[in-house]
């Protein structure tokens, strides 16, 4: 979280600025149901996102940064002597699983948005809300058994047509949308509906909305 917040004053001036930034560049994505306040993903009211964004930001990953994305993957490092884990329980137990990213904070739950790649077929899945590590692991792997066969046979993404804004003084010209289109085959994406602060069981449904997590992993 610290080194988050360092970023975001290198990149933005301070954290609201790059905030901003980053609410702007999501909605470049087609995340138009996601506000960020903050670098870090800390709770806060006013920071929002929903399954289906997650989704959107995962397959952008996916396409953009393709030579990165594979650290999504590493099951452990050691650094300074000290081995450091995934936080996401399905890689190499769930086939094909190769990311992306788990998340919890008291306020949103138990997180996770999962690709898979099996049998030349990929799928994103994400699951917002959940009770327990537990909870949420079993549930992500309900969705990919009932979802990967319906799954594109390759990777799709949004095809986004972006300008620059005017500059502002001082300020790094954010990039927002002009035009969203889907390229390639529809890519099937599995959501999980995020209950509010009573942590209700995720139930399968075609959206969901929550708080945007970071802040701790699990």
């Amino acid at each position: 979280n610290d080194a988050a917040v360092a970023i975001a004053e290198n990149l933005g001036g301070d954290e609201d600025a790059f905030a901003k930034l980053m609410t702007e560049k999501a909605h470049a994505l087609g995340m138009n149901h996601t506000t960020y306040v903050n670098a870090s993903g800390l709770p806060d009211d006013n920071q929002i996102t929903t399954a289906q964004d997650q989704a959107m930001l995962g397959r952008a990953i996916q396409e953009r940064f393709p030579h990165y994305y594979k650290y999504f993957s590493t099951a452990e490092f050691v650094y300074h002597g000290a081995a450091m884990r995934n936080h996401n329980h399905l890689l190499g137990v769930v086939g094909g699983v190769d990311g992306i990213k788990t998340g919890y904070t008291r306020a949103s739950g138990f997180n996770l948005v999962t690709s898979v790649h099996r049998d030349g077929r990929y799928i994103i899945a994400v699951v917002l809300g959940g009770r327990s590590a537990f909870e949420r692991d079993a549930h992500m792997r309900e969705l990919i058994t009932a979802h990967i066969r319906e799954a594109s046979l390759r990777h799709t993404a949004p095809a986004v047509a972006e300008k620059t804004a005017p500059a502002i003084a001082g300020r790094t010209p954010p990039v927002i949308a002009e035009k969203t289109e889907q390229r390639g085959d529809p890519k099937p994406v599995a959501f999980t509906k995020a209950p509010l602060a009573s942590h209700a069981a995720p139930a399968a449904t075609a959206s969901g909305n929550g708080n945007a997590a970071g802040g701790s992993n699990d």
